[in-house]
């Protein structure tokens, strides 16, 4: 895909993840950003994952009106980290995925929760954990599993058409 409708459509996860989410009838603490991060990292390298992750953290800091650079700064850490683990443990189980996807994602909120008590007062570690953090992580890992088992899915039906001889 080229770069601007790429970085276009990545976009379009901030007011996936502000409004639409914000209408379903239970609390998903989930964070789509870190998904695309985390998986921009994992297949495509330390750059892109670096680029993705400065990219929507960046936005994300702009729009909240927090502090400047925090998410700009874990989203770039994810991108790389997720590099790291998909060059060193790359794997097609879905549960190697969800288990990277979980850890990511629990590393993330004990670094948001730490900055926040570094910058100004946030939430104690027992009232982050059991209502933000490990939900958060949860759905992360299995929102991020079912993206790979959909494009991977997608991936097989395609070579299925090209074996065939059809065109998409």
């Amino acid at each position: 895909m080229k770069p601007i409708p790429y970085l276009l459509l990545i976009t379009l996860a901030i007011p996936v993840q502000i409004h639409l989410l914000s209408l379903l009838p239970f609390s998903c603490p989930l964070d789509l950003i870190l998904v695309i991060t985390f998986y921009a990292g994992y297949f495509h390298g330390k750059s892109r994952g670096m680029f993705i992750g400065a990219y929507l953290g960046l936005l994300t800091d702009v729009l909240s009106g927090e502090l400047l650079g925090t998410q700009m700064f874990l989203k770039t850490l994810i991108g790389y980290l997720a590099a790291v683990f998909g060059f060193s443990i790359f794997s097609k189980n879905l549960g190697v995925h969800f288990l990277l996807l979980a850890i990511i994602s629990l590393l993330n909120g004990f670094c948001n929760l730490f900055l926040l008590h570094l910058f100004r007062e946030g939430p104690t570690l027992q009232e982050a954990l059991i209502p933000l953090i490990l939900p958060a992580a949860f759905w992360n890992a299995v929102i991020g599993s079912l993206y790979v088992f959909l494009s991977r899915r997608r991936a097989g039906n395609r070579q299925i058409f090209a074996e065939e001889g059809h065109s998409e």
